[in-house]
């Protein structure tokens, strides 16, 4: 497909429309970095802190020759001295500054604007452009109130920006002086970081995938992995194919969002997904692959908030060979030897290409690697020779205190079943292989479009599924299999790194809503994790919301999970069957604690919990 123009490789940025923003933008390109020269990372953003804090505080106390300076940063060597000038005008002083109620405020302002600059850096890094809070002037403000004196204004209304917001009795005017900074420090991040307002997002959402079988993709873990954030305790708060993507694309756990089976895309919100919210912010936005598992039912359309929309149609939302797509409102059939994740790579490639040069939103929804995982002719037989998969739950021996479903699953087990799970595990690591190259292909992709750095990658899954633990070859159940998911996420300008926090589906809407600077209108089950992402501590999840209707022989079910304890009803013919497993000490959730006495009073607290967020609206 055609590259698009030249011209429309830059983004448009809002800003200030008055003169000093002209004035502002005029002083920032006379001292714009080198062409290529940009800011990307946390210690750029160290440096450039460095830099402007030290350059500001000689400004405030009349040394224009700034000696104690430290060298500014290769990708920002004029940021420093821009920022300066746009506050204390051109040349900043010419002589120290001898009244003290005057220094002191000139280094209150010097710090507050060190401080925005850097925190429009970072942000800008982030891909985020937050509104300016002029509150941030607070300590300024505070300090110069004392600026009262003719002799002092002489000196104090020197130029800049903090001339232009003193007011005619030498009080600073807070929202003068933040008008005036905002769009000058604005255009001056603009010349050292990509200036563009919010950052392409692809989400790649795979099917049944557990986080083990990341080992079967070397070249994700290298792309996303490698450069990114690992979250090792992500969960899917349904484990049913429709319900967790409809969680994940809005951010409301299923009984909010109503969609709790496999059934029901006719009636589901589709426009409180991220595709059309992130097209009401300018986004160009599409989806390929597996949306809902009842597509087919929403007609031969695009949906309102898409500008590209390939889905699949089949009941069980995707197949390998033989596939049916939506495309863009048309049912098209690809007949064998098409298969489809490679057919969908190469619509999502079409898609990135024509549309770099502006803010895109992708979802890569392959039906990887869920039953009857085909994997394509070049890969079949890649994982022959696998270990077979032998947990300590796996076909447990006591199953006596587990829900009903359970022991009928192990009256009926055949060594066949064994058999069959574990060859089905081995075809679904090989289809993942295709997955794997078209990730590769995507990445190298951002890198010839010069777009890598302004692209957020994330990659997860809708749940797990049970490889013969507990009996079990399905999903349907809040046991660790089902609802522990992969979730990495690529963001320009981090650090690579591990969390160990408590993360889950419901967190990727309000994340990267964030990230593409805007938020909901509306309160969210899930929170965002852009703090995670730049290092910060929290969210402090402490509890999260496990819901299944039944599916396959497995009854609906309920949970309530902490970092440590995991509470589950099941409903039987009669009440609910009650689990309690303590996850520090049985991982594998062997030993059900419900009926322990010595747990009664933990059993009962965690039951009232889980049903009070079960039933709240």
């Amino acid at each position: 497909m055609a590259m698009p123009p030249p011209s429309s490789t830059a983004r448009p940025s809002a800003r200030w429309k008055s003169g000093l923003a002209l004035v502002a933008i005029a002083l920032t390109l006379a001292m714009a970095p080198p062409a290529g020269a940009r800011c990307r990372t946390p210690e750029d953003v160290r440096l450039v802190a460095a830099s402007v804090q030290a350059t500001l505080a000689c400004a405030a106390v009349g040394d224009p020759t700034c000696a104690t300076a430290p060298p500014a940063p290769t990708c920002a060597p004029a940021l420093a001295h821009t920022v300066r000038n746009l506050t204390f005008g051109p040349g900043a002083t010419d002589a120290a500054i001898a009244s003290v109620a005057l220094r002191r405020c000139l280094a209150a302002v010097a710090t507050s604007v060190s401080r925005a600059t850097v925190a429009r850096l970072s942000a800008r890094i982030l891909g985020r452009r937050p509104a300016y809070d002029p509150r941030r002037l607070a300590g300024p403000i505070a300090a110069c109130r004392e600026i009262r004196s003719a002799s002092s204004r002489a000196n104090y209304l020197r130029a800049g920006c903090l001339a232009r917001a003193t007011r005619p009795e030498g009080s600073l005017d807070p929202t003068a002086l933040a008008r005036c900074l905002a769009p000058g420090i604005e255009t001056a991040v603009d010349a050292v970081v990509p200036p563009r307002s919010r950052p392409n997002i692809l989400l790649v959402i795979t099917d049944d995938q557990r986080p083990e079988s990341l080992a079967a993709m070397p070249r994700t873990l290298a792309r996303i992995a490698a450069e990114g954030v690992q979250f090792r305790n992500a969960f899917s708060t349904t484990a049913i194919c429709a319900p967790s993507r409809a969680s994940l694309l809005t951010g409301q756990v299923a009984h909010h969002h109503g969609l709790v089976g496999n059934g029901g895309a006719a009636a589901f919100d589709h426009a409180s997904t991220l595709g059309p919210r992130l097209a009401a912010l300018g986004y160009r936005t599409g989806f390929f692959g597996k949306y809902l598992n009842d597509n087919a039912a929403l007609g031969e359309r695009s949906l309102p908030g898409w500008d590209a929309w390939h889905t699949f149609l089949e009941a069980a939302g995707g197949a390998y060979f033989g596939f049916q797509l939506n495309q863009n409102g048309r049912f098209t059939t690809f007949p064998a030897p098409a298969y489809s994740t490679d057919v969908l790579a190469d619509l999502l490639e079409g898609f990135v290409r024509d549309n770099a040069g502006q803010p895109f939103f992708a979802v890569f929804a392959p039906f990887a690697p869920h039953a009857p995982a085909a994997p394509a002719e070049r890969h079949a037989g890649s994982f022959d020779g696998l270990p077979r998969w032998r947990p300590p739950n796996w076909q447990e021996a006591g199953v006596a205190t587990k829900p009903s479903y359970v022991r009928w699953h192990q009256a009926v087990a055949t060594p066949a079943d064994a058999s069959e799970r574990d060859a089905l595990r081995q075809r679904g690591f090989e289809t993942l292989l295709a997955v794997d190259e078209a990730i590769e292909r995507t990445a190298a992709l951002l890198d010839e479009l010069d777009i890598a750095e302004e692209t957020v990658i994330v990659f997860t899954s809708d749940h797990g599924i049970h490889w013969g633990e507990h009996w079990l070859g399905t999903k349907f159940t809040a046991y660790e299999e089902a609802i522990r998911v992969p979730l990495l996420m690529r963001i320009p300008g981090t650090r690579p790194a591990v969390r160990d926090e408590m993360v889950a589906n419901i967190d990727l809407a309000p994340t990267l809503l964030e990230l593409a600077g805007s938020s909901p209108t509306e309160a969210l089950d899930g929170v965002s994790l852009v703090p995670l992402l730049g290092g910060s501590p929290g969210p402090a999840r402490r509890e999260l919301l496990i819901e299944n209707s039944s599916g396959y022989v497995v009854r609906a079910n309920r949970a309530l999970r902490t970092p440590r304890w995991k509470y589950i009803e099941t409903r039987e013919d009669v009440g609910f069957a009650r689990e309690l497993y303590d996850l520090d000490s049985d991982p594998f959730e062997l030993t059900n604690l419900a009926a322990d006495p010595a747990h009664g009073g933990r059993t009962e607290q965690m039951a009232r919990r889980l049903r009070a967020l079960a039933a709240r609206r």
